[in-house]
């Protein structure tokens, strides 16, 4: 399974801004082409990442733990994209 470092951030950014719309914002992108990604990563994964919380959708338990992997992919991404510009 090939899993882009893009839907990752997007999981980080969902996560940290608190709501979709938020999240999309910061992404220049529209809440429903980041509500549309989140679905096609959960089919992907075979597991739900999100539950209803009054209006919102906020991490599961499974989504939580995958939230903590991808935080750690994306850093080490961006410190490699860091570490190569400066050569």
């Amino acid at each position: 399974m090939n899993i882009d470092t893009g839907v990752l951030r997007s999981l980080v950014f969902i996560k940290e801004r608190g709501t979709f719309l938020s999240a999309a914002t910061e992404l220049n992108r529209t809440q429903s082409a980041l509500s549309q990604q989140m679905a096609l990563f959960e089919e992907q994964l075979g597991k739900s990442l999100f539950i209803r919380k009054g209006r919102n959708k906020v991490l599961n338990d499974e989504g939580m733990r995958i939230y903590k992997i991808a935080k750690l992919i994306i850093e080490l991404t961006d410190e490699i994209k860091t570490s190569s510009a400066e050569k």
